[in-house]
């Protein structure tokens, strides 16, 4: 993704998304937006996703154990009181693997996407209309 030169998949994925939006009544302007928008958004969170599924399969059950020491030593300071209030008096690993996990990951994205294309759709006066079935030839 990080400079990649634009081919012909990049053109059709443009395409596709030109066509989702050719009955909006958004401008030429609106549309780049919002397919910006979009992307960086979707972009971020695969970014995001790699990084995070590097770091837990590289490693090291000592490094993963080292951190937690780290963490919980810090918050033991009192410097990080909204930070210990969050995690309460639990293992705040466990918590981070829960949110961390494939499936929350994925329902994280889906929430996210949707209040992101919601936001949007209000900000730019679309309206969600219903959606003709597509005919499979």
């Amino acid at each position: 993704m990080q400079g990649a030169a634009g081919g012909p998949n990049a053109m059709r994925h443009f395409e596709q998304c030109l066509k989702v939006l050719a009955d909006t009544g958004l401008t030429a302007a609106a549309k780049l937006e919002l397919l910006a928008h979009v992307d960086d958004y979707v972009f971020g969170h695969v970014l995001r996703a790699g990084e995070q599924h590097a770091m837990k399969s590289n490693a090291t059950p000592e490094e993963v154990a080292a951190q937690r020491a780290f963490a919980e030593a810090q918050l033991s300071t009192g410097q990080f009181p909204h930070t210990r209030a969050l995690f309460g008096r639990g293992e705040p690993g466990a918590l981070l693997e829960r949110l961390s996990s494939p499936e929350e990951t994925e329902r994280r994205f889906e929430r996210g996407l949707a209040s992101l294309l919601e936001g949007l759709a209000k900000r730019l006066g679309v309206r969600a209309g219903r959606r003709r079935a597509r005919r499979r030839l």
